[in-house]
């Protein structure tokens, strides 16, 4: 299946930008066949990947809970 993959890749030379999630393998399938292909996220990819990075920062930043001292007015 690579084979038909780098041969389908290199009959279509305009290919620039190639949009999977990232995966290297995915990288090492296309670059053989033209190096110069950008690979991009796609917006689901790339907010996956954002609420991972987000959830394990976010807490460490965080406190899980927050006091309130408010005055109650009666």
């Amino acid at each position: 299946m690579k084979d038909e993959f780098d041969t389908w890749l290199m009959q279509h030379p305009f290919i620039q930008v190639v949009s999977q999630g990232g995966f290297n393998s995915f990288r090492q399938a296309f670059t053989p066949a033209n190096n110069q292909i950008t690979q991009v996220y796609g917006r689901w990819h790339f907010i996956r990947n954002a609420k991972k990075q987000l959830d394990s920062f976010l807490p460490a930043l965080v406190p899980a809970m927050i006091a309130l001292n408010v005055e109650r007015p009666y």
